[in-house]
């Protein structure tokens, strides 16, 4: 269950509480059938943090979201087990950006809402400010961003190519109330 208030001109999850998910662990067989896909994409939310060396041991990219909640400490820890690290912050400080860029993960995400996202990737940092201004909900924007560069990156499609169309997506999720709409 996601609590999402109006900020301004806007929605933000203000804050995410489990319910029966909180007791929901995957079984033996859905982590036997993970290491059949190209990219494992889990989140804070999945209970699968134990699971990274795992998924890292059989698959060739994982991908975790930290959503907002992103705890340096345990990113310390699983770091080596993590290709694509997302991690969405209205006000990313400029310590922490540098603690990021020392983890050595292939590629760091960081994204800001109406203030664009930033790609960090072979110790280069790519910046992308937001298509649009106008914006009606952005819930699931950053998902939309998600899907788009993991697409992106198992095609082997120019980084460049990848982050105008992740920008573009992702925009386009904000134009409707919600976060499912129809492109």
């Amino acid at each position: 269950l996601a609590y999402i208030k109006k900020d301004g001109n806007d929605f933000k999850i203000e804050t995410v509480q489990e319910g029966i998910k909180r007791n929901y662990s995957l079984s033996k067989e859905d982590i036997r059938v993970v290491k059949n896909y190209d990219i494992v994409h889990t989140n804070i939310y999945s209970h699968t943090i134990h699971l990274l060396p795992y998924l890292k041991e059989k698959n060739d990219l994982v991908s975790f979201d930290y959503s907002f909640k992103v705890d340096y400490e345990k990113l310390e820890e699983i770091k080596e087990y993590i290709d694509i690290l997302f991690i969405s912050k209205d006000n990313m400080l400029k310590e922490e950006f540098s603690q990021l860029k020392e983890y050595n993960i292939d590629y760091v995400v960081l994204s800001s809402g109406n203030k664009g996202f930033i790609v960090l990737h072979n110790e280069q940092e790519y910046f992308k400010e937001p298509v649009g201004d106008y914006i009606k909900d952005s819930t699931g924007a950053g998902d939309t961003l998600i899907a788009e560069i993991l697409f992106g990156i198992h095609q082997k499609q120019e980084l460049d190519t990848i982050l105008d169309r992740a920008a573009r997506k992702a925009y386009q999720s904000c134009l409707g109330i919600g976060p499912f709409h129809s492109f």
